[in-house]
């Protein structure tokens, strides 16, 4: 299958895709989103020096070294990998509920496979923001102890290089919300207006992450 149409004329692409979902390129799609979060810690953490109290650790190769980390901080990483998971979830419920009683087209699990369509933008700027974090975890002073290894992660954090790749999150949300929209229009066959209010729930949980920090 051609994915041209995805650039050219997403009625269309989504119209192809309600017929036959291309399950395997959405799969790629959301576990790579997963993955940029997932990766990203796992690059702190064999940086980072584990103290005494930080409870059960386990190690893991990295290149010739050993590298040992909190079994807590590899906890937070499954956490963040899941988190995609749930949010994909969360949209293909929220906009299949959102319009049931407006209309009969499009079943739940072509709704699913159809949103997945909606995190390319979320993976892409994850993957920037992603080689950002690695650029700057080379550029910033390794901590020599694990009372500085919080100081440490928040100055990656802080980078101009990391800070300025955070940007694209928001426009990342707003290109997902407006490929929910169409693809929802397309298999739901509601109008447009329909289809932005059953892709809220989507956006939204991609955005409550920002509002809690």
């Amino acid at each position: 299958m051609s994915y041209r149409a995805f650039l050219t004329d997403l009625r269309s692409f989504f119209a192809t895709q309600r017929d036959d979902p291309s399950r395997l390129a959405v799969l790629a799609i959301v576990v790579g989103t997963a993955l940029v979060p997932l990766v990203a810690q796992l690059s702190l953490t064999s940086v980072v020096v584990v103290g005494t109290n930080s409870g059960p650790t386990l190690s893991y190769a990295v290149g010739d070294q050993t590298v040992d980390v909190a079994v807590s901080l590899i906890t937070g990483s499954v956490v963040s990998f899941a988190s995609a998971l749930v949010y994909w979830l969360v949209a293909t419920v929220g906009a299949y509920l959102l319009t049931a009683t407006i209309s009969e087209a499009g079943d739940l699990r072509t709704t699913f496979w159809i949103l997945g369509w909606g995190f390319g933008p979320v993976l892409l700027s994850g993957v920037v923001w992603l080689i950002a974090m690695v650029v700057s975890i080379q550029m910033t002073p390794t901590p020599e102890t694990a009372a500085g290894s919080a100081e440490f992660v928040r100055e990656v954090q802080k980078t101009e290089l990391v800070r300025a790749t955070q940007y694209l999150d928001g426009v990342a949300i707003v290109l997902a919300g407006g490929l929910w929209t169409v693809g929802i229009q397309v298999l739901r066959r509601v109008q447009w207006w329909q289809a932005a209010l059953a892709a809220v729930p989507g956006v939204i949980v991609q955005i409550l992450p920002y509002l809690l920090l």
